[in-house]
């Protein structure tokens, strides 16, 4: 659920859900048009009422990526799970 809609402090407003239920489904069904010259570009998607509702990039920070290992600290793991699969198995 949109963290717009989770924040609220008196319980979930079901209209806001349904709009962005709504404007994400027909975003997705944009960009899901089998032939690529009829697909929208980046910068008309932009516009859609999908994009316009989102937060600000500062508070996506915030919310979502804050707390997460670094790209670097990610990479090292993978390595290490892969060398670990490499292992034979006895």
């Amino acid at each position: 659920m949109a963290p717009e809609v989770m924040e609220q402090l008196h319980g979930y407003d079901f209209k806001l859900v349904y709009q962005l239920l709504s404007s994400f489904r027909d975003m997705i069904a944009m960009c899901m048009v089998k032939d690529p010259s009829k697909r929208p570009t980046a910068h008309k998607l932009l516009k859609q009422p999908f994009f316009k509702q989102a937060k600000s990039q500062d508070y996506i920070v915030r919310k979502i990526l804050d707390g997460l290992p670094t790209l670097g600290d990610r990479h090292q793991a993978l390595k290490v799970v892969n060398c670990d699969l490499s292992l034979p198995i006895f």
